[in-house]
């Protein structure tokens, strides 16, 4: 930003837009401790291979509570 600034590629509009932007260390992040997922993730995993087990983990009990929610919609219309 210091580069273009002095180089005069840089006015108030794209100041604005760089400090607006999302940086890594501003995204919001879930913590778990290992000793919470100990026996429901299998050992030998990666950390890489854990976090895709976890998510997709997510994924499935989302649906999950998708269909029982469109299961329980259903019934009360039958009614």
């Amino acid at each position: 930003m210091h580069k273009a600034h002095t180089a005069g590629e840089l006015d108030r509009d794209g100041i604005d837009a760089i400090m607006s932007e999302e940086k890594a260390n501003q995204r919001e992040k879930v913590t778990i401790p290992l000793d919470r997922l100990k026996g429901k993730i299998p050992g030998s995993y990666s950390v890489q291979q854990q976090h895709d087990y976890i998510v997709k983990a997510v994924d499935h009990y989302h649906l999950y509570l998708q269909k029982k929610e469109n299961s329980v919609n259903k019934e009360r219309l039958k009614r």
